[in-house]
């Protein structure tokens, strides 16, 4: 039985803890709103009222948050972070999906607290984390590799080892810019035809269908068709990603450029808070 740490019961968070729980590890929980962490009590957790207090005696230290803000708060708040009580056998895992730049300053903390530190961010949403089934990207030593790996396959399908330290976060921002370019485009072929006469139904099944069309947005054509936005990767986190991925490349990316535009109008629509395929909406304005 291991000691762990999570930090974020948000979305994700939440759904990733019971699977360490129902393991048999000792796990404490932090959330910002102390209720959504009091949720899990029930199920075995035990509730810290900071990150530094969730942190203390702890094998591994896992945070889950929304973005770089809330990492660096969670990690470094001069009182409440973390890094200031983790002990130097703990392990800090950064699963969050953050800028390639935090990561590495991340990392430069922990090194200077003689911390190990992975970034393990995931591939999935709300469902892939209920059945732990996500997909690991993982940038660490591979002596840190080894020592997390079981920890997180219990939340995993899939575990990659990247390479070094933000090279998970650099494929996880990859992973996302592809994923909402797909999306786009594909939110831009629906509105076509949609005023064309032709059977739209029959275009898309066929589309599909084709090794050209990826199961992810299959998934998210199939959403379009049923005019179905229930957020499980919300609008505004696409639009974070992209703003992530053009600040590691000095926005030298004319393509990445457009689609990023493309989310920020929507936001400016009220989109922000539907899933990322409610961009088709946007295509009807």
């Amino acid at each position: 039985m291991a000691n762990i740490a999570f930090l974020g019961m948000g979305a994700m968070g939440s759904r990733m803890v019971l699977h360490l729980i129902n393991a048999g590890h000792q796990v404490t929980v932090w959330n910002r709103d102390l209720s959504m962490a009091d949720r899990l009590k029930d199920k075995g957790a035990i509730i810290a009222k900071t990150p530094a207090q969730a942190a203390i005696g702890q094998d591994y230290v896992i945070s889950m948050v929304r973005d770089d803000q809330a990492s660096r708060q969670v990690w470094l708040d001069e009182n409440n972070g973390a890094l200031s009580t983790i002990n130097q056998q703990t392990v800090a895992i950064e699963s969050s999906t953050l800028s390639i730049e935090w990561t590495n300053t991340l990392a430069q903390h922990c090194q200077a607290h003689g911390v190990a530190f992975a970034d393990a961010p995931v591939a999935g949403s709300r469902p892939q984390a209920e059945a732990g089934q996500l997909i690991y990207f993982v940038g660490s030593n591979s002596a840190t590799f080894e020592r997390i790996s079981p920890i997180l396959s219990l939340m995993a399908s899939k575990i990659f080892q990247m390479g070094n330290i933000s090279a998970g976060a650099t494929v996880k921002l990859l992973v996302n810019t592809l994923f909402s370019s797909q999306i786009a485009l594909m939110a831009e072929l629906i509105h076509w035809l949609k005023i064309q006469n032709t059977d739209i139904d029959k275009m898309l099944n066929t589309l599909t269908e084709l090794p050209v069309c990826s199961a992810a947005l299959a998934g998210a054509t199939k959403a379009i068709q049923a005019d179905n936005y229930a957020p499980a990767f919300p609008i505004e986190l696409v639009e974070k990603d992209l703003a992530y991925f053009l600040q590691a490349n000095d926005k030298n990316l004319p393509i990445t450029s457009l689609i990023h535009k493309h989310y920020e109008n929507a936001i400016k629509q009220d989109l922000a808070h539907l899933n990322i395929n409610a961009v088709a909406k946007l295509a009807r304005c």
